[in-house]
């Protein structure tokens, strides 16, 4: 997986996100303020800019991690430091309870739990502030996006029409000698290609507009 590419694409849904760019046109008031306030805005951020900014979202440092026990007494402190949390794990702990029966749970909650059976861990994408999934397609991304913003440029024309101008799915551009037979054929496969494409995108949008995962 090309990461750089993946940031890079992160980074154009959120300026193409209808609602955090109204956001942004505002100074962070609205909707999505939160989410101006975790990326900046983008806007007026250039993507090299944007990047510096948020790159610890990404790349966690391990070191900043290595801690082992910290007792919680109080909900504001749970709430504060561990609730959501994708890397800790929040347990009570009877201190009346026998050394060896703590022992031993402690070892069935670290089997059950802990990235790694042996060793230190390791940091998964999915562990990190915005989590990048493994399955991520930067391909198919940017052709999602490139669908989606032109299905905005021309809002009356057909899903086929939008296809073609978007400049996706090859195979099935019509060309001058088409027979209608075959113009219509490669119109119906163009409109399920966009159908799909602007799906996805979609879909990827609101994981944007979240501010937790992507895509």
């Amino acid at each position: 997986m090309d990461r750089q590419k993946i940031y890079a694409l992160l980074y154009e849904y959120q300026r193409a996100h209808p609602g955090f760019n109204a956001c942004c046109s505002r100074k962070g008031k609205g909707q999505y303020r939160r989410l101006f306030r975790k990326f900046g805005n983008v806007q007026k951020l250039s993507y090299d800019q944007w990047l510096k900014r948020n790159a610890w979202m990404f790349r966690p440092d391990l070191e900043d991690k290595y801690w082992y026990f910290d007792p919680v007494t109080t909900a504001a402190k749970f709430a504060r430091d561990y609730e959501n949390s994708r890397t800790e794990i929040v347990v009570a702990v009877n201190l009346y309870a026998p050394r060896s029966r703590l022992r031993s749970e402690f070892k069935k909650l670290l089997e059950a739990h802990h990235p790694d059976p042996v060793g230190d861990r390791r940091w998964f994408d999915e562990m990190t502030p915005v989590p990048i999934s493994r399955r991520a397609r930067p391909t198919a991304l940017k052709e999602a996006l490139t669908v989606y913003k032109k299905r905005y440029e021309l809002p009356n024309a057909t899903l086929w029409e939008v296809g073609e101008a978007a400049g996706v799915c090859k195979s099935a551009q019509t060309e001058h000698g088409d027979t209608p037979k075959q113009r219509a054929q490669k119109q119906r496969i163009m409109t399920a290609a966009v159908c799909r494409y602007l799906r996805y995108a979609r879909n990827t949008m609101k994981h944007v507009g979240q501010g937790s995962a992507f895509p």
